[in-house]
């Protein structure tokens, strides 16, 4: 976590590492007074979210290293503080391809954050989500 200033990185936010659901990741967590929630996270080995959907909107930012966004069928490679958007109920995961480290930014914009995990195949494609039809697509 290189690029997160200290105060970040205080002990009474740091994320427990059995509720990290990605092997590698560490992060730290401030909550809103609104509700939302805001993480700081990093992950130094190749590693893969599982695939979920929230009932809230959530962005990322990339800080540091590479991520790819799956997200309906859609690959989205991001780096260099690239941005990504997905609205709620879209199934998405993220992927850490390499060893290098990768620290990103997420903004819940809900009151008490909580992801439900999905098949692999509803960010793969290979899966039709049940309201693809009308579901906006996750934007860079």
């Amino acid at each position: 976590m290189k690029n997160f200033p200290d105060f970040m990185k205080h002990p009474a936010n740091k994320i427990a590492t059995n509720s990290q659901s990605t092997p590698g990741a560490n992060g730290y967590v401030f909550d809103g007074a609104d509700g939302s929630q805001m993480a700081f996270w990093t992950c130094s080995e190749t590693a893969e979210s599982a695939p979920h959907v929230h009932d809230f909107d959530e962005s990322i930012t990339i800080v540091d290293g590479k991520a790819v966004c799956l997200v309906q069928d859609k690959r989205y490679e991001l780096g260099g503080c690239d941005t990504a958007f997905i609205p709620r109920g879209i199934p998405h995961r993220f992927l850490n391809q390499s060893s290098d480290e990768m620290e990103m930014i997420w903004v819940y914009a809900g009151s008490e954050p909580d992801r439900r995990i999905v098949a692999s195949g509803y960010c793969s494609g290979e899966l039709a989500w049940p309201d693809s039809e009308s579901a906006p697509e996750a934007r860079q």
